[in-house]
């Protein structure tokens, strides 16, 4: 998992890959912030990988911030004009709580599956 991500975080920093990336992203929407932030990073990854993260990488869990997603959901929000006037803060406010609560939806199994997964 963590390589499929670092291969990502690389991909991200190629422009046409990048490009590709937010055309498709951008295709999901979405009519208010929550949404447009939320689906695609929903698309991006699932919850059982969100978990593992938080989202400055405190109490040794990984860091969700340098895996460049922040600046692409921002672009995204920029880019759909129901939400293009929202701030970069705003935004990262909604990435944080996206994070924060993405295993919420798991059962206690899988948390506690992931949980000793993240410590080995």
């Amino acid at each position: 998992m963590q390589r499929s991500l670092k291969n990502f975080k690389m991909l991200l920093s190629d422009h046409e890959f990048r490009s590709e990336c937010l055309k498709y992203l951008g295709t999901i929407g979405g009519s208010d912030l929550t949404t447009t932030v939320f689906e695609p990073l929903k698309k991006i990854m699932t919850d059982e990988v969100a978990y593992l993260f938080n989202f400055k990488g405190v109490n040794g869990i990984s860091n969700f911030s340098v895996l460049h997603l922040n600046d692409l959901i921002f672009d995204l929000v920029r880019g759909n004009p129901k939400t293009a006037p929202e701030s970069m803060i705003s935004v990262r406010n909604k990435i944080q709580a996206w994070v924060l609560h993405a295993g919420d939806k798991l059962p206690k199994e899988k948390k506690r599956f992931n949980n000793n997964s993240s410590e080995a």
